[in-house]
């Protein structure tokens, strides 16, 4: 069942390759400097280049490849 939701997760983030996403900015991911992680408007994780004074605000980004557990955007 695990296999399943990961498989249709990744399927849902696949569709918002290459589209705008309004992400509000969580925090700095603490392994990868430079990065931010927040959510976006459909409960999208979304990993995105960025730094701390982005934690708290909404930026514009759009999806670029698509993991399991987050989809990877651009600025």
């Amino acid at each position: 069942l695990g296999d399943v939701e990961r498989e249709l997760a990744r399927g849902y983030y696949e569709t918002r390759i290459g589209k705008p996403l309004e992400v509000l900015v969580e925090r700095e991911c603490p392994d990868h400097s430079g990065w931010v992680r927040g959510t976006d408007r459909c409960y999208i994780p979304v990993e995105l280049p960025g730094g701390r004074e982005d934690v708290g605000r909404f930026v514009t980004a759009y999806g670029e490849a698509a993991q399991w557990h987050q989809l990877r955007a651009l600025r």
